[in-house]
């Protein structure tokens, strides 16, 4: 059996100056975890890897 998954992140940020004391900022991130051993090598269905 063959195991395989990707574990993403993303992250995307900005940063406009109004004026020399102000600024505005915007973040925008995405994660995904690796699973965990518990979870990969469960014995049976698991819900959270969507493995039969």
């Amino acid at each position: 059996m063959d195991r395989d998954f990707n574990a993403v992140s993303a992250s995307l940020g900005a940063l406009y100056k109004c004026t020399p004391a102000w600024s505005v900022v915007s973040n925008v991130a995405y994660t995904d975890r690796a699973s965990a051993l518990y979870e990969l090598f469960a014995n049976g269905p698991h819900d959270a890897t969507r493995s039969t």
